[in-house]
């Protein structure tokens, strides 16, 4: 009977080295998974704020271009609030705030190249951000 327990004792602990091992295969895959489906997330987030801070204002109608960029701002906020990188939140969230401070004035022809620029700007930011 004591050759049975050994037996048993040794069969029960290599069928627990086996479910260890293989909790951690699945634990690998599971990480693996989660972060492919992390970059996925990155890339749609970066390639939707590019598409709203992307926009050409219509400096014919100036308070139309103003409305305009104030939604965009609304929508990069809650790309914000979904990025889970840090640069990246910071980037959008920085584009947004951009977006929404925008007024009639900044649209003017004389002032329109200056804001225009810091979009620009703003876009090389997301666009580094993206790329981490």
């Amino acid at each position: 009977m004591r050759v049975s327990r050994s037996v048993a004792t040794a069969v029960l602990a290599l069928g627990l080295a086996g479910a260890a091992s293989g909790c951690d295969a699945v634990n690998e895959a599971t990480n693996a998974a989660n972060s492919v489906n992390d970059a996925a997330t990155k890339v749609q987030l970066c390639l939707d704020a590019v598409k709203l801070i992307g926009f050409t204002p219509d400096l014919s109608n100036p308070q139309a271009a103003v409305d305009d960029a104030h939604k965009k701002a609304e929508e990069m906020t809650k790309l914000a609030e979904q990025a889970g990188d840090t640069t990246l939140k910071q980037a959008l969230e920085a584009s947004a705030q951009q977006l929404s401070s925008v007024t009639i004035s900044d649209l003017d022809p004389a002032s329109a190249a200056g804001w225009l620029q810091q979009k620009l700007d703003k876009l090389n930011a997301l666009n580094t951000a993206c790329a981490s």
